[in-house]
C-alpha cells in the first residue's frame, strides 16, 4: 500500500464540486482529511493523506490537476524558527505523533517532518511563536 500526504488548493469556482469523492470512487484511493479550510467565495485548502497503489494515487492526482486543483507535497508544513526557539519543549507534549521531540544529546527540540500530520497543536503551545505553518 502506497501512502502520500499532499496539500490541495482549490480555486473558488470549483470548491463546491465533489472532487475528493470522485477521487476515491474513480481511482480506488482512500483518504484522510488532516486539515481543511474552505470558503466558497475565496477557494479552499485541504491537507490529505492518500492511500492506494502508487499508480492509482498518481492517476488520481493527475485527475485533480486537470480539474484545476493545485497540488503541493506536504513537506515541512510545520516549521520551527531556529532564531526564536529556546528549546523549552512546551510543544513536545502537544504533538500526538511524536514528530516533535527533544534530542537526547543536545537537548534541542527536533521536528521529524515524516511523522508530522500538520494538526497544528504545537503552534499555540509555543510561548515564543517559533512554530508556524508554512503551507497556508
Amino acid at each position: 500500500m502506497y501512502s502520500h500526504r499532499i496539500v490541495l488548493h482549490f480555486p473558488k469556482d470549483i470548491v463546491e464540486q465533489p472532487l475528493i469523492c470522485d477521487l476515491a470512487k474513480r481511482f480506488d484511493v482512500t483518504f484522510s482529511v488532516l486539515r481543511a479550510k474552505v470558503d466558497s467565495s475565496a477557494g479552499g485548502m485541504m491537507v490529505l493523506g492518500l492511500r492506494g497503489t502508487e499508480q492509482t494515487v498518481r492517476e488520481g492526482l493527475d485527475f485533480l490537476e486537470e480539474q484545476g486543483v493545485r497540488i503541493e507535497p506536504l513537506q515541512q508544513d510545520i516549521r520551527v524558527d531556529s532564531e526564536k526557539c529556546t528549546h523549552c519543549g512546551a510543544c513536545v507534549g502537544q504533538c500526538p505523533t511524536g514528530a516533535l521531540y527533544v534530542e537526547a544529546d543536545t537537548r534541542h527540540v527536533v521536528l521529524d517532518s515524516e511523522k508530522c500530520i500538520a494538526c497544528q497543536q504545537c503552534v499555540p503551545a509555543c510561548p515564543y511563536g517559533a512554530i508556524f505553518v508554512a503551507f497556508t
